[in-house]
C-alpha cells in the first residue's frame, strides 16, 4: 500500500472531516505527521487543490 504524509493540520483535518481516517499519526522532526492511504486520499486531494476545502463548522 502506498501512503502519503501530510504535515498541514488543516489539510489532515479536512481529510478526517470527510471520512478518511489516518493510518498513523506521529511526531517527526518537530512536526506532526498524518499518514493516509494514497489511493483513498486522492479524491480529497483533488478537492483540496481545487479549493473545495471549506470546513463544515
Amino acid at each position: 500500500m502506498k501512503t502519503v504524509k501530510i504535515i498541514n493540520p488543516v489539510q489532515a483535518g479536512f481529510y478526517y472531516e470527510n471520512g478518511l481516517k489516518p493510518l498513523d499519526i506521529y511526531f517527526s522532526r518537530g512536526k506532526w505527521v498524518w499518514e493516509f492511504d494514497k489511493d483513498e486520499s486522492n479524491p480529497l486531494f483533488t478537492r483540496w487543490l481545487n479549493n473545495e476545502n471549506k470546513m463544515k463548522y
